[in-house]
Formats: structure tokens, C-alpha cells, sequence
């Protein structure tokens, strides 16, 4: 069985380029990161999608072509009760397989887009109290310098 995988690298060229559009467009650093997010974000959607009509299409397909394959073989057989039996197993398997299928595809999507709420201060401010609570008590205390924009 022969699939065409697609291929969701992206090149570190590609990524760099886009982050050097998105910082000239941008007014102040809370913008950049919003946006670089929002550009990886888009990324994985289209990627998701991708991976979505692949199984949809071309994955399943191509089992259900192997199981239209094995009903033909089943003629083999000469006994009636028998290719009852397989035809009926086929069409059970045929029909579970689907399910899995659209199971597996539901795997790929994302729930809500919810990171239009991001901050990085906040996750800043969060990060820090957790690194605090771990090396509470380190030798070198903790400053958070505000970044001029």
C-alpha cells in the first residue's frame, strides 16, 4: 500500500523571513510576539487541515479500496455459509474501520482559537513565581527588566 505522506516541514529560512515581516509591521515588542504566535498559530492549522483531508481522502481510500479488494477475493470460497460469514466480517471491519477513521481525525482540530487573550507579561510574571518557588532560596535572586519597546 503506497500513501503519499505530505511533508509539513518548514525550513528555519522561512520562519526567520516571516518574523522579519512581522517585526516591521509591528509598533512595540507585545505586538511582535502577538503576532509571531498568531503566524505559527496559522501554520499549524493549515498543517492540521492538511492532515485532516489526507486521512479524509487519499488514507481512506486507499482501505477501502483494499477492503472492496479482499470482498472480491472472498470468491474463492466455495461454501455459502462461509462467504456469509466473511462478507458480513468484511462489512463489520469496513464499518469499524471508518469510525476510526473519523476518530482519528478528530485528533486534528483544535478546540478554540484562544490566543487572542496571550500576554507576555503574564506569562512572564507566571514563569518567574514558578522558577521562584523552585530555586527559592538560590544564591542569585531573580530581576525582571522591563524591555524598552
Amino acid at each position: 500500500m503506497n500513501l503519499t505522506i505530505p511533508d509539513y516541514y518548514i525550513d528555519s529560512e522561512t520562519l526567520s523571513l516571516d518574523a522579519l515581516e512581522i517585526a516591521w509591521r509591528s509598533k512595540d515588542s507585545q505586538e511582535f510576539c502577538q503576532l509571531v504566535i498568531k503566524n505559527l498559530w496559522e501554520i499549524t492549522e493549515r498543517n492540521l487541515n492538511n492532515i485532516r483531508d489526507y486521512i479524509k481522502g487519499e488514507l481512506s481510500v486507499k482501505f477501502h479500496n483494499l477492503f472492496d479488494e479482499l470482498m472480491q477475493k472472498k470468491v474463492v470460497i466455495h461454501s455459502e455459509y462461509f462467504q456469509n460469514d466473511i462478507t458480513k466480517c468484511i462489512n463489520d471491519v469496513r464499518a469499524s474501520f471508518s469510525q476510526k477513521l473519523l476518530k482519528i481525525e478528530g485528533w486534528f482540530h483544535i478546540q478554540e482559537s484562544k490566543f487572542d487573550d496571550f500576554n507576555l507579561q503574564n506569562l512572564i510574571q507566571g514563569n518567574r513565581i514558578k522558577f521562584s518557588r523552585v530555586f527559592l532560596g538560590s544564591l542569585y535572586p531573580m530581576q525582571l527588566y522591563k524591555v524598552s519597546s
